[in-house]
């Protein structure tokens, strides 16, 4: 009898500790995220893991790894009804290149059957591991604030261009001009960043919209 009661302890405190993470999860539109992920809008395969990971840390201004911002042009004043592509490109070709991700990530196999039994056991581990799969590759952190620092546009992206949303970008006419956009940039592996591959500041210019 003492044993079972010792087990059946053992079970309802490990039930509570993975109902405690499945309720940490962030949704895909970050606005559950941590500090300073509010309003995040993830394209791609980012992750809010690997956006919490770049913010963690300082990004570094190296001239090597800054980017040529195509569009939209440096203090142009833009249409709140016709959102531009947003787009750039290395300044230097090959200094930062884009890794491939895996197809698909297969975890060790005493971690999958470990995940399996307790999934049996309580039902609770989908939950816990709800974002999917880690991000690996080249990703750009682009952010929009308005001339008294304050977020307009946050985007976390894989892909060197981005078309913001016709209501989001309207409603950067009410911010306080002119704004600035700012990029940063990373190599990811399984959401951390890759050693000597980032955060790096890729650039920044001033535009209006009106």
């Amino acid at each position: 009898m003492r044993v079972r009661t010792y087990a059946g302890a053992s079970i309802f405190g490990l039930t509570l500790l993975l109902a405690g993470c499945s309720g940490d999860d962030t949704d895909k539109n970050g606005d559950e995220g941590g500090a300073g992920m509010e309003g995040v809008v993830y394209v791609g395969r980012t992750t809010d893991e690997a956006l919490e990971y770049l913010l963690d840390r300082t990004p570094e201004d190296r001239e090597s790894q800054r980017l040529v911002i195509d569009s939209p042009a440096a203090d142009a004043t833009l249409s709140k009804d016709e959102p531009p592509v947003i787009s750039y490109h290395n300044a230097v070709t090959g200094q930062l290149e884009r890794r491939p991700a895996p197809s698909h990530y297969v975890a060790p196999a005493w971690t999958l059957r470990a995940r399996t039994d307790l999934s049996n056991l309580f039902g609770l581990v989908r939950a816990a591991h709800a974002h999917g799969t880690p991000f690996s590759g080249l990703a750009y952190f682009l952010e929009v604030d308005d001339a008294d620092g304050n977020h307009g546009l946050r985007v976390f992206t894989d892909a060197p261009s981005h078309t913001p949303d016709s209501v989001a970008w309207a409603a950067l006419s009410d911010l306080s001009q002119p704004l600035r956009l700012t990029i940063v940039l990373a190599i990811f592996e399984e959401n951390e960043v890759l050693a000597n591959s980032g955060p790096y500041l890729g650039g920044s210019i001033e535009f209006r919209v009106e």
